[in-house]
This record gives structure tokens, C-alpha cells and sequence, in this order.
């Protein structure tokens, strides 16, 4: 592998520090706003949130998704974790496999089926379920310290990369901790290509859960600052299956699965609500399958300039 020097610059793209004073707000929640870099279109909160305040969203169940949602395994979160695996499979067909950020599992046991799995997550509600319910192995807190001095054939995570504080240095961090012929394999999207209109048309962007949106530019200069190269792109247009989901929002509500208030999901629902609650959460089983379909299936290589996601598999040069 190549030696990487170090830059100063701003996290997540590398831009010169001198140009921050001049970059226009773009994005406002929560009492957060966000910049975008005038150069390669990356959008940044200015302050950043500490890395310590991070954690203490995962670590106390606070972030704008709770653990309940990503337990909760829908018919469409399991096809998306199939079809990863076939992308990886393309690659490496067999070794070992860590996932960042694993959320409810449903990644780790479709790969449980090729290769030797293990995942790292904040959340201790999420890391008890996939240890306890699952019987896989995933550790709380930060990879590097969970796995460090291991090596990994495959790294993989899925919309982590807008959380991490310092995302040149994290992936620099992945890449030493590949073996050999190693891959890193993510999803993400490109928000930072959303014109000003696109954006206006979105009412939650999860700030401060979210610390960035990459754009096309902004990815490709972190791949260049870490020394990684694109083995494969599969791009996936969410014009559909965004507007589904919008539509979804405003008019089947109610089938919607609740996501509790409580840190913790041990305290059982009263008993009245049960069966409803069941019977909401097998109906966004069903809800989830054409979600995935417009994106994943109908969405897959269709070459939209914006409002897209994206799977990239990474290798070190």
C-alpha cells in the first residue's frame, strides 16, 4: 500500500480551511446549520459536534432513528441485505467480514452464509439483539478499538459515512485494517448534488445524527485523499421510491410502526395495544417490498444526476 501524508483541511473533503468563511448555509435543523464547501459541494455542520456528543446519541438510544426501527427487520431491509451480499460476493467469496454500524443485523446474517461476520454498533440495544437473538458477534463502541490489530477481508458499512466525525481519517482507518486484496464496501448518497429546490422539498435532514452530505466531487476527493480506488459503482435512482415513501407519510400513517420515546426497548406495551401494533408493523413488512423495488430493482442503473444512492467497493491502491 501507498503511504498517505497528512492535510489540513476540513474533515469529509479535504478543502482548504481558509475557504470555510465563505461558504453559503445551506441546511438548517435542530438549531444546527449546515455550509456547503464551494468547491466540491460538500455539505458540513460548522461547528462540528464533539466526538464524545456523538457517541452520546448511539449510547443513549437519542438519534433520530431509535434502535426499535432497526431491530424491527422488514421484508424490504432483509432484500437489500441479500442483494449487498451479492455485490460483495462479486468480489470475495469467502473470508472475513466486518459491518460498522450494524443496526438491527439483518446485513450480518445474510453474510453469515458466505463468510466469518462480526459487526460494531453505539447502540447497546441493537448489539444485544444481534448478539442475544441473532448469535452473531458484534461489539459496542468504536471498531478500531473493538478489532484493533485485526485484519478484515471485507469492511462494510450502509448511510454511516454522513455520521462520522472525521470521515478521511475513519476511512484511512478501514484501509489499514484490510488484508491484503481487501475491499470497503458502503452505501451512501449524494445530497450535496440536490440543487437548492430539490433540498426545500425534504422536512427532516436529522441533524445533528447527520454531520455531512457528500456530493459526486466530495467522494471522489476522499477516495483520493485515502488512496482508494472504485473496483465497482452500482447506483440506484430514489426519485421513485422517495416520492412511495413521501406519499406513504401523508396517507397510510397509521400503518406505520411506532418508534417509542423510551431509551430502552425492555418495557413491554400495554396489552391493549399489542395486537394492533402487530398488525401495523406486518403491514410495513408488506409497504417495505415496493420501496425496495422502485429503488433498488426498477431504480438500479438508471443514470439520475441527483437524488440518488449509491454502493461503492473500494480497494486500496
Amino acid at each position: 500500500m501507498a503511504t498517505i501524508s497528512a492535510h489540513e483541511g476540513l474533515p469529509g473533503c479535504g478543502c482548504s480551511i481558509e475557504r470555510r468563511a465563505f461558504d453559503p448555509e445551506t441546511v438548517h435543523e435542530n438549531g444546527f446549520t449546515g455550509y456547503q464547501c464551494s468547491d466540491c459541494r460538500l455539505i458540513y455542520i460548522a461547528p462540528r459536534p464533539s466526538p464524545e456528543s456523538i457517541a452520546n446519541l448511539y449510547f443513549h438510544d437519542k438519534a433520530h432513528v431509535r434502535a426499535a426501527s432497526h431491530i424491527r427487520t422488514v421484508l424490504g431491509r432483509k432484500l437489500h441485505a441479500r442483494m449487498t451480499v451479492r455485490i460483495i460476493h462479486r468480489h470475495k467469496q469467502g473470508g472475513r467480514l466486518l459491518e460498522i454500524g450494524s443496526g438491527g443485523g439483518a446485513l450480518l446474517v445474510a453474510a453469515s452464509r458466505f463468510f466469518e461476520v462480526a459487526g460494531v454498533d453505539f447502540n447497546p440495544v441493537q448489539v444485544a439483539h444481534i448478539r442475544d437473538h441473532l448469535g452473531l458477534r458484534c461489539e459496542r463502541g468504536r471498531y478500531q478499538d473493538a478489532f484493533a490489530g485485526q485484519k478484515f477481508d471485507i469492511i462494510y458499512h450502509c448511510d454511516v459515512l454522513s455520521h462520522l466525525y472525521d470521515p478521511i481519517q475513519e476511512f484511512r482507518n478501514m484501509r489499514e485494517m484490510l488484508n491484503p486484496g481487501g475491499i470497503i464496501v458502503f452505501e451512501t448518497g449524494n445530497f450535496g448534488d440536490l440543487d437548492p429546490e430539490q433540498r426545500s422539498a425534504i422536512t427532516v435532514f436529522q441533524y445533528p445524527d447527520h454531520i455531512y452530505f457528500f456530493s459526486e466531487k466530495s467522494l471522489a476527493t476522499l477516495f483520493g485523499r485515502c488512496l482508494l480506488k472504485v473496483v465497482e459503482r452500482v447506483h440506484f435512482d430514489r426519485t421513485r421510491s422517495d416520492a412511495f415513501a413521501k406519499l406513504l407519510q401523508t396517507t397510510a400513517n397509521p400503518f406505520r410502526a411506532p418508534i417509542p420515546a423510551s431509551s430502552s426497548t425492555s418495557t413491554p406495551a400495554p396489552a391493549s395495544n399489542s395486537h394492533r401494533r402487530s398488525f401495523k408493523t406486518i403491514i410495513r413488512d408488506w409497504l417495505s417490498v415496493p420501496e425496495f423495488f422502485l429503488c433498488y430493482l426498477l431504480g438500479r442503473n438508471r443514470r439520475a444526476l441527483t437524488n440518488r444512492t449509491q454502493i461503492f467497493v473500494l480497494a486500496a491502491i
